[in-house]
């Protein structure tokens, strides 16, 4: 699309409305967090890179499946970043249970 160019109008055609209605309906229709339920069975995943870790905490809910309860991800700082893996990892899982 060249947009981006000067002097081009947009000419909005029934393409664009398509993917623009597709979009609509995945953003309004995707997994949203549930509320923690301590009763449910309750799964914690971690994962760490070279510069950042990531945490997901999921339950299993009445439907049989897992939904996401909460997020979280950051960079690790300078000194965090020469650590070795398996201290990363350590590192993910330290801060999945601080936040």
């Amino acid at each position: 699309m060249d947009l981006s160019k000067k002097g081009i109008t947009l000419a909005w055609t029934p393409s664009y409305q398509d993917a623009f209605d597709t979009l609509k309906q995945m953003f309004t229709t995707g997994s949203i967090l549930t509320h923690f339920d301590h009763t449910l069975p309750t799964k914690l995943e971690t994962d760490a890179s070279d510069f950042a870790l990531g945490v997901v905490l999921s339950q299993l809910c009445e439907d049989e499946k897992w939904h996401y309860v909460a997020f979280h991800s950051r960079k690790f700082s300078l000194a965090e970043i020469n650590y070795d893996v398996h201290d990363k990892e350590m590192a993910a899982i330290v801060a999945a249970f601080k936040e």
